[in-house]
């Protein structure tokens, strides 16, 4: 990495792939599309487990950022997450998610699923985490927004373990498939390269966390 640490050897990068751009190489990312009907067909062949998936990725990259000293994008990651397993829990049971991002919105929806009234989804608890999350959808990614956090502060470590026990709980609600890869049996296949790669930090998503017990 050191022969890109100067901005010509980065100058020259960029050349390298204005070509690749021009001939169609497929090692820069392009933007494609989707007309509104195909985005709502996609979303309603989607499985659970694709839900799942995103929310374990978030997950990840959330418990890492907040025992690194950087919570407010780690709740913000955990937004995420959490928004995610909602939408899971709603397609596990045979509906499709709405396109929203509120999560008590989502939360109302999964009420409505799910018929036992002592189970986590009716329960006081989720509630409670959808509070201390919720004011964190905006906050990290603009110097402004229309809705962001009151007084209030981060207690660490503690405040991710509220999280795993999220993760713990849902997981106990939406089994994954016994073949399929989960971040539990430690084959999430976004989080390989880390894994090897970078085992400090995979090691630190495994830190007192609950769901490796």
């Amino acid at each position: 990495m050191d022969e890109m640490s100067n901005p010509e050897s980065v100058e020259n990068y960029l050349e390298f792939l204005k070509n690749s751009i021009a001939q169609g190489s497929n090692n820069v990312f392009t933007m494609n599309s989707r007309s509104a009907t195909d985005f709502n067909n996609v979303i309603h062949n989607l499985d659970f487990s694709n839900y799942v998936d995103s929310a374990d990725y978030h997950y990840f990259i959330s418990r890492i950022l907040f025992l690194s000293h950087l919570p407010h994008f780690s709740y913000f990651c955990a937004y995420q997450c959490i928004e995610n397993y909602l939408k899971g829990f709603i397609k596990f049971h045979s509906a499709t998610p709405p396109q929203s991002h509120d999560l008590n919105y989502l939360l109302s929806i999964c009420k409505n699923l799910d018929k036992d009234p002592n189970s986590f989804i009716n329960g006081d608890h989720i509630e409670t985490i959808l509070i201390i999350y919720q004011a964190f959808y905006e906050t990290p990614r603009y110097p402004a927004g229309k809705k962001f956090p009151g007084k209030g502060s981060f207690i660490f470590p503690f405040d991710i373990f509220i999280l795993d026990y999220f993760v713990f709980k849902m997981k106990e609600l939406l089994p994954i498939p016994q073949k399929q890869r989960s971040i539990l049996e430690h084959n999430h296949y976004l989080l390989d390269l880390c894994m090897r790669k970078s085992p400090m930090i995979y090691n630190l998503f495994l830190i007192n966390n609950m769901n490796y017990q």
